[in-house]
C-alpha cells in the first residue's frame, strides 16, 4: 500500500512492488505454505485481540476454539500480554489446546461454557 493505503500492485501479479518496511523473512524452517498461514492467522488474532478488542495486562478473554489457528496465536498472544484466557475445546483437542498453558480449558463436549460461573 501506499502513503494512502492505497493497494500498489496485485496480489495474483508474478511480481508485486511492496515496501520493505512492510516484509518480514520467511524462516527457512518453514515451508512458503505454513508461512503463508502463520501470516494470516497470526495477523488475524493480533487484530481481533489488540485492535478491536483491546486485550491487555489483566483483560480477561474467552477464545471460542481454541484449538483451530487463529485460537492457538490468539491464546499466545494473550497470555504474553498478561490477560487471563479461558478457550474452548473438544476431547480430541483437549491435550493439544492446553499446550499453550490457558487458564482454563472448557471441554465443550462436556460442559456448556456460557452456564459457567467462572466466565460470568
Amino acid at each position: 500500500h501506499d502513503e494512502e493505503g492505497l493497494p500498489t500492485g496485485g496480489a495474483f501479479a508474478q511480481y508485486i512492488k511492496i515496501p520493505v518496511k512492510k516484509l518480514s523473512k520467511k524462516p527457512e524452517s518453514l515451508s512458503h505454505d505454513e508461512a503463508a498461514a502463520i501470516a494470516l492467522v497470526g495477523t488475524t488474532a493480533h487484530q481481533i485481540l489488540f485492535d478491536c478488542a483491546q486485550v491487555k495486562e489483566g483483560s480477561r478473554i474467552l477464545v471460542l476454539g481454541g484449538s483451530t489457528g487463529v485460537g492457538a496465536i490468539a491464546i499466545q498472544l494473550a497470555k504474553a500480554k498478561g490477560a487471563w484466557v479461558a478457550t474452548t475445546c473438544s476431547t480430541r483437542t483437549a491435550d493439544y489446546v492446553s499446550q499453550w498453558k490457558p487458564d482454563l480449558v472448557v471441554n465443550y463436549s462436556k460442559e456448556k461454557w456460557d452456564e459457567l460461573d467462572t466466565l460470568k
